[in-house]
């Protein structure tokens, strides 16, 4: 470094330096890598080691913290929740949210085709012993309903066995 004519010395744990402050690296030797302008031994969190540049550089979103730049360790929360195979992934298309792993639905997706929830899976519609509640749940009929419109036992469309349909108001 030159100053006031004077060749200085940069920090010890720079390559090279700034030419106006001999402790703002420039770059940094083998194992050691620039961030900002220190020289680092382990990258912060947030960014990870380059070492063909020898700097340390960002996790690319959304990855909270990398090994490299196509490999995360842990995902940004409000980003997509879960971690596999190296990367942040969202719920699978039919859900709209999901809590512990991707298809663990906790509500479904309308626009998608699939609106009806059961047991954490969407559906586009609901299974025999079911109905498509308005609220978008698939909810289990009254016996002695074997299939239904409602919670109510007067919106039978079939009966369990041994039971049989009677008209209502002479229907």
């Amino acid at each position: 470094m030159i100053n006031n004519s004077i060749c200085e010395y940069c920090h010890t744990s720079c390559k090279t330096c700034s030419s106006l402050n001999n402790s703002v690296c420039t770059s940094c030797y083998n194992l050691t890598y620039l961030h900002v302008s220190s020289c680092l031994s382990d990258c912060l969190a947030g960014t990870f080691a380059d070492s063909t540049s020898n700097k340390c550089l960002p996790c690319q979103d959304p990855c909270q913290n990398c090994l490299n730049a196509t490999n995360c360790l842990s995902c940004r929360l409000g980003s997509n929740p879960f971690f596999e195979n190296g990367a942040c992934v969202g719920c699978i298309s039919s859900c709209d949210t999901c809590n512990g792993t991707k298809s663990n639905c906790t509500s479904c997706s309308v626009t998608k085709g699939f609106p009806y929830l059961l047991n954490n899976t969407c559906l586009l519609n609901c299974p025999s012993k079911y109905y498509n509640d308005p609220l978008g749940i698939c909810s289990a009929c009254i016996s002695p309903c074997e299939s239904c419109t409602s919670s109510l036992t007067t919106t039978c469309l079939t009966c369990i066995p041994n039971r049989f349909f009677f008209p209502i108001n002479g229907v």
